[in-house]
């Protein structure tokens, strides 16, 4: 299975927010405002935040930079709501935590 290995925890998110380098990339859809139309392209990196909300439990997963950054705020496969945990997200993309 390919994985997902943790590079570091994101301090300026809600919630617990990581930085994962992913062993093989994955597909992500995005919204490119300069273009004002949605595009596709691998990433080697995701951010996966969770957060709990007083009703609401959700995590994302963003593709993102080496460094951290978000490319886009576009949800990916493996982002849910009614829970906050970055091993079930990661594994509904196909990873597996290494």
């Amino acid at each position: 299975m390919k994985t997902a290995t943790e590079v570091k925890q994101l301090r300026d998110w809600r919630g617990d927010a990581r930085l994962y380098k992913l062993s093989e990339p994955a597909w992500c859809e995005y919204y490119d405002e300069d273009a004002e139309d949605y595009k596709e392209r691998e990433t080697d990196f995701v951010i996966v935040s969770a957060v709990n909300f007083e009703y609401a439990h959700e995590t994302y997963i963003f593709p993102a930079y080496d460094n951290g950054a978000p490319i886009a705020m576009s949800e990916m496969t493996g982002s849910y709501k009614g829970g906050t945990d970055h091993e079930a997200a990661l594994n509904a993309l196909g990873y597996e935590i290494a």
